[in-house]
């Protein structure tokens, strides 16, 4: 049986927009935020995920695991995906879709390329409101949503004290404060390649984007609310578009999306209309945190038998603009 050495993926924490404003202007500039949001309903992305393989000792065989995105109403809507290589297999296991590439006896270099054209729409919590009402499902699975699980420590007594003094009149309330409570007790941290978790988060107040979304997931599971952490891309960033966010299940709407480093660095009344205000510009991979498929790695995996490899990760937006990031 092949044994694989396994490298982590790393999320990385995107760079939010810092704004500046006076105090008297903050108004006029969250009116201008919400006429911006307003305006974009839907952007058209058309981007390749590279993954540049180099040998550096002899191995008998490469694989490669990657998340592919799938069309997911009110989110987006894929067009095409396109091969450099054929998989050697496409398959879907618990609601994610994957491709998965083995390579017997590598040349020194291999690579792959995977081409996506696809709509991404805005959706958010102020465009749930203004719907019409949803046919919801009448009971919905929802426990895998509210467990504790590997990085999102639920029942640990220090997530759980935090959750105990988050108060709201009522649910959208109570998400909204456990929003505010994650932003305002967190700050960036870029260092580490990978995620710490929700305990970590609360216990340092430091983190990436995706420990945002840990300790935010852990502590709306603690209130009994159903949450799950979102894995993609996002088309507008600073150094890097990998990127996590949060859906929260809210009984009135279904699953909404947060991202908690969108409301942080901007005055509050900016953070409020962010809460509920969205751009068109996450691509959706996964909402699974622990991906077994995935040997818990987060947009792909790999691994080779016998020798030693090194792997080059690259993103290429062509469309909305066009940019180019590498790393692991």
């Amino acid at each position: 049986m092949m044994k694989l050495s396994i490298v982590l993926s790393f999320i990385c924490l995107a760079n939010t927009l810092i704004v500046s404003v006076l105090l008297d202007d903050v108004s006029a500039k969250d009116d201008a935020l919400e006429s911006e949001i307003s305006k974009s309903s839907k952007t058209e992305v058309d981007f390749s995920l590279c993954y540049d393989f180099v040998t550096l000792e002899k191995t008998s065989g490469i694989l490669l695991r990657v998340n592919i995105p799938k069309s997911i109403p009110d989110r987006q809507r894929i067009l095409a995906i396109k091969y450099s290589r054929e998989p050697s297999r496409v398959f879907s296991k618990n609601g994610n879709n994957y491709a998965e590439f083995i390579f017997e006896r590598p040349q020194r270099q291999v690579k792959v390329e995977i081409s996506i054209r696809a709509d991404i729409f805005r959706y958010d919590l102020a465009q749930a409101e203004m719907q019409s009402q949803k046919n919801l499902p009448k009971n919905p699975s929802l426990k895998e949503y509210l467990k504790q699980e590997r990085m999102i420590e639920k029942e640990h007594r220090e997530i759980k004290q935090i959750a105990e003094g988050i108060l709201g009149q009522s649910e959208v309330a109570i998400v909204q404060n456990i929003y505010e409570y994650v932003i305002e007790n967190m700050e960036p941290d870029i260092s580490k390649l990978k995620g710490a978790g929700a305990l970590k988060a609360a216990q340092t107040k430091r983190g990436k984007c995706i420990d945002y979304c840990d300790l935010f997931v852990a502590l709306c599971r603690a209130k009994s609310i159903p949450a799950r952490v979102v894995g993609g891309y996002k088309t507008e960033f600073s150094v890097c578009p990998k990127h996590s966010w949060a859906e929260v299940y809210l009984q009135k709407y279904g699953w909404i999306p947060f991202d908690l480093t969108f409301g942080e660095n901007v005055p509050a009344e900016i953070r409020k209309s962010r809460f509920r205000n969205l751009k068109p510009m996450y691509i959706y991979f996964t909402n699974i945190r622990n991906d077994k498929v995935l040997h818990n790695c987060y947009t792909h995996y790999y691994g080779c038998k016998g020798g030693r490899i090194e792997l080059e990760h690259s993103v290429i937006f062509r469309q909305p603009i066009k940019r180019i990031y590498k790393g692991p």
